[in-house]
């Protein structure tokens, strides 16, 4: 029987040909794998690099990412969406079922809510909170810092300002029945003793009004311990800025008389 000898050039050139084979099929796992079938695995699956599913992922447990995930088409959680930390939307996020907040959820993007929205907590809003439609609170909510609207705000029910409110145009009553008031003024002012009123005439006294403007409807009231004659009344009054003119009308046909020092209270509305 022959028995073929092998040199040590064979050796080598077996020794490499493998070498070269587990090589390659090395770096055809490392690139890309292709799994045709499904994977179970009883422990941990740790992937180093990026994985692409181009199937569906059926979790019946806790799909847990440590890192960041991002998914660059739409996802649908038929269940619900649970973030121990925090969770970051900056896109657009679509909620069609209710949508439960227990801790703080930052959303750089537009939000659309179809269904309620139930907040047992805080609701606190850096930036602008806009509403395009209706907006109810059924229980009492404090502005601390102010609240704008840009069209009609509208309260059904008892509302107490503790602060200062700046309104550009209040209006009470049905829209087409209450009238415009754009700004109001409230204050005392004192006119001096010394102006004579002739009978049966009238006379103007001024008295300065800080915050007054020219034709405000001025509202003015005597104090009741002026010493006023029974025939010398307030008949009305006018305004340029910052100064009110009380209009007195002495009613007696045979007497002049002379309008007392007094102070005056005041309302201005324009």
């Amino acid at each position: 029987m022959d028995r073929k000898k092998f040199s040590i050039k064979d050796y080598t050139s077996i020794i490499t040909a493998t070498a070269i084979s587990f090589f390659f099929v090395a770096l055809t796992v490392y690139s890309a794998t292709t799994i045709t079938s499904n994977i179970n695995t009883g422990g941990t699956l740790t992937v180093d690099g990026i994985s692409t599913l181009t199937g569906n992922v059926n979790a019946s447990g806790t799909l847990q990412v440590s890192g960041a995930a991002r998914f660059y088409d739409p996802v649908t959680f038929e269940s619900g969406i649970g973030a121990s930390s925090t969770l970051t939307v900056t896109g657009s996020t679509t909620v069609s079922g209710a949508f439960n907040a227990g801790g703080a959820s930052t959303i750089r993007g537009a939000v659309k809510l179809d269904d309620t929205l139930a907040v047992t907590g805080n609701v606190n809003a850096s930036g602008t909170l806009q509403v395009s439609g209706a907006a109810r609170f059924y229980d009492p909510v404090t502005f601390e810092s102010g609240i704008g609207a840009s069209s009609t705000l509208a309260v059904t029910g008892s509302t107490t300002i503790e602060g200062v409110t700046n309104l550009t145009t209040l209006q009470v009553g049905a829209t087409d029945a209450g009238t415009n008031i754009t700004g109001m003024v409230a204050g005392t002012c004192v006119i001096s003793e010394g102006k004579i009123v002739s009978a049966s005439s009238t006379a103007v006294a001024e008295c300065t009004a800080t915050g007054v403007l020219a034709n405000d409807k001025i509202f003015v009231m005597a104090s009741s311990s002026a010493p006023y004659h029974k025939d010398l009344r307030i008949l009305g009054a006018s305004s340029t800025a910052n100064t009110i003119g009380v209009i007195f009308m002495n009613s007696s046909t045979n007497t002049n008389l002379t309008i007392p020092s007094d102070t005056l209270n005041f309302w201005a509305i324009r």
